[in-house]
């Protein structure tokens, strides 16, 4: 199954999750900034606090999304079902300075903390935090350990790559499409039982995707 994450800065989640899924075969798709597609879509989820800036999801399988919650900004949460990995759990996040990203990805954490522990789950989005950013190197350095020590997830890009945060070879997040610098902002963590199961992980290059100054994420599990 390959797995991609991608803040698109602008376009639908439909026009996008296709263009994945053309590009790169991705299976299970998550957007953020994405506009609020025209026509529901049996393989598409979308939410957001306003229809132009959102998140989505899509997996063509048996894929049912839980309620939202108040707590941090909007996140998508669904439970993937009868998937070539068994049942898992998918969290979609986009953290927004409310007060701060670190805050907000914080706040999300605890308030689906059930939900990260009853089963298999990967979290992935946008986490607007790069340990090469002088405000928020530590606490990334705290959202990475809870995931790791909380919930036994794992940065799939830097488990197969062996790269160190920080010394990431491919970024991101080219910032203004580079004029305010290059980041490693955006993950796919998966559970540590899965880290064997890794076949591939990669961050798109940089000119196939200059619609976005985010690049896609993808890895893929076997």
């Amino acid at each position: 199954m390959k797995i991609s994450t991608w803040n698109v800065n602008n376009g639908t989640a439909a026009e996008r999750t296709t263009l994945l899924r053309e590009k790169l075969t991705s299976d299970l798709i998550a957007l953020q900034e994405c506009s609020q597609p025209a026509e529901d879509s049996p393989s598409l989820a979308w939410i957001g606090d306003r229809p132009s800036k959102g998140l989505s999801l899509s997996y063509e399988g048996r894929c049912r999304v839980v309620p939202t919650i108040e707590q941090g900004s909007p996140s998508l949460a669904a439970m993937v079902e009868g998937s070539p990995l068994g049942d898992f759990n998918v969290l979609v996040v986009w953290a927004k300075q409310t007060p701060t990203y670190f805050d907000d990805v914080m706040a999300t954490l605890d308030a689906r903390r059930s939900f990260l522990s009853e089963r298999p789950t990967v979290v992935l989005g946008d986490f607007n935090l790069d340990v090469r950013i002088r405000e928020t190197g530590r606490q990334f350095y705290v959202v990475n350990a809870r995931l790791n020590h909380e919930f036994n997830l794992f940065s799939a890009y830097h488990e197969f790559t062996e790269e160190r945060f920080g010394m990431e070879t491919m970024p991101t997040l080219y910032y203004l499409w580079g004029y305010k610098g290059c980041f490693h902002c955006d993950f796919i963590y998966v559970p540590a039982a899965w880290l064997p199961r890794i076949a591939g992980a990669s961050v798109a290059p940089y000119r196939d995707w200059e619609s976005s100054d985010h690049r896609p994420v993808s890895c893929e599990i076997i």
